[in-house]
């Protein structure tokens, strides 16, 4: 449900749901005298919720633009946190109170490389959003409330009837008593201002007219972007289209009516007949979900309402899988007779098979003898091959001792040195001694009657030897 407290009407707006294939089903409204208290207040609006039978639905409150400043600046910063640090500091410049006494709300307009960021802020003291939280608390109001600015509503309803148009556009709004102008560019709020505006006065319209022109002369000031050359009237009843016509004879800027009973789903007839305020902005905030950092009620409610927020998250993933981890176990008890006797077949099965597969046995056992000294790494018969195909003409043999698979001693003579050397060098690059630590014992000269030789002996400790 959406609703708005003004000096003089409470109306209410039932829409279900949100956002695409949304319903508006009823429309109430009801005087209020002036100077109503909360308690007077809470009560009409208990009525209308009990009229529309919204008893259990969430609350969207429309705050009148009256009751708030809004200002569009440029800041240095991006990121949501950095923002909402900058705008409360900001606030206490543009309303005469400290910033602790104020709320704040922004909506990101546009971004630049340089990490600045156009935004719109909108500032409302404590004060008066503390009168609207009474009144909604003392409902009980299960689902929770949420208060964004009237303005926001203006602008969904016009992007919702003009998503191709790009603006920027003036949109204007006539109520019983006042009017508002807001000034967007495709789904963004620009500017907005509100003023009185007595319709049963003579000359209303020409009041009107000049306050469009000084909200459009404003905006120049105030906004970096290109001139209004649009006003869109939203079309409440036949005063706005005589408003219309009066505006096109008096303002160089072009004027549209916009019906939008019909593309909302509204009866016309119905409202046409409802009393009091326009329901334009009520609309709007029905026809999509709105901003949070738009949403005006105090840090801690908003912090109380995350907390619940994310708790019904976390209970409804819970009951999820608890209900998963049920129908699993009523399947499993359901196939545990079946899983039986599927269960005593394959035993009966393996007996018979254990009595055929006993002469097998032993031959896997002889296998695996066979196997293990197939796999055995090498044997005296493989070295002594490899240590004679590898050997340099240089190099003669004299002594071969095979110490098992963890240790090999090779003694022998040389021509010369070198010729030592480069048989270490083939050991060490021979695939058969690849997991061999290959050291020269000694190598010494000595002489014979054949010449000077060089005496040897080379060791090939394994990894599991050293």
């Amino acid at each position: 449900m959406i609703c708005q407290f003004s000096d003089a009407y409470l109306a209410a707006l039932k829409c279900a749901p949100l956002g695409p294939g949304k319903e508006f089903s009823g429309f109430e409204a009801e005087a209020v005298p002036s100077g109503a208290d909360e308690k007077l207040i809470s009560g009409k609006l208990s009525s209308l919720i009990k009229k529309l039978n919204c008893e259990n639905c969430s609350v969207i409150v429309s705050l009148p633009r009256s009751q708030v400043i809004s200002r569009n600046i440029k800041i240095p910063a991006q990121s949501p946190e950095e923002i909402e640090k900058i705008i409360a500091l900001q606030a206490s410049r543009y309303l005469p109170y400290p910033a602790a006494e104020l709320i704040t709300g922004y909506q990101v307009i546009a971004t630049e490389a340089q990490g600045y960021s156009s935004i719109n802020m909108v500032i409302v003291h404590k004060d008066v959003i503390a009168r609207y939280v009474k009144v909604l608390k003392e409902l009980n109001i299960g689902s929770g409330f949420k208060i964004f600015l009237s303005s926001y509503g203006l602008c969904n309803l016009y992007h919702y009837l003009n998503a191709a148009e790009s603006g920027p556009v003036a949109v204007t709004e006539i109520n019983h008593n006042h009017a508002e102008v807001v000034i967007v560019s495709g789904n963004k709020l620009l500017f907005s201002r509100s003023f009185k505006l007595i319709r049963s006065l003579p000359g209303w319209e020409d009041i009107l007219t000049v306050e469009i022109s000084k909200t459009c002369d404003a905006y120049l000031k105030e906004v970096s972007m290109p001139a209004v050359k649009k006003l869109v009237v939203l079309d409440t009843g036949a005063e706005a289209a005589e408003f219309v016509e009066f505006f096109r004879k008096h303002s160089a800027l072009e004027a549209q009516l916009v019906p939008f009973a019909e593309k909302t789903g509204i009866p016309q007839n119905t409202l046409k007949a409802l009393p009091g305020p326009a329901f334009s902005s009520l609309i709007g905030l029905g026809l999509k979900e709105t901003d949070e950092s738009l949403n005006l009620l105090p840090g801690e409610i908003k912090e109380k309402s995350r907390k619940a927020s994310i708790h019904r998250q976390r209970l409804w993933i819970i009951l999820f899988l608890s209900g998963i981890f049920l129908l699993w176990y009523l399947a499993a008890i359901k196939n545990l007779d079946n899983k039986t006797i599927y269960l005593e077949r394959l035993k009966a099965e393996m007996d018979k098979v254990s009595e055929k597969a006993r002469p097998l046995e032993e031959i896997e056992k002889r296998v695996r003898v066979f196997e293990g000294r197939r796999l055995k790494k090498i044997n005296a018969l493989d070295v002594l091959h490899e240590v004679y195909r590898i050997m340099p003409i240089e190099v003669s043999l004299i002594s071969f001792n095979y110490e098992g698979e963890h240790e090999i001693s090779l003694r022998g003579q040389g021509q010369e040195l070198n010729s030592v050397f480069k048989f270490v060098s083939l050991i060490e690059q021979s695939q058969l001694f690849k997991n061999f630590s290959i050291k020269v014992k000694y190598a010494t000269k000595k002489k014979t009657q054949a010449g000077e030789v060089v005496d040897f002996e080379i060791t090939c400790l394994s990894g599991k030897s050293k």
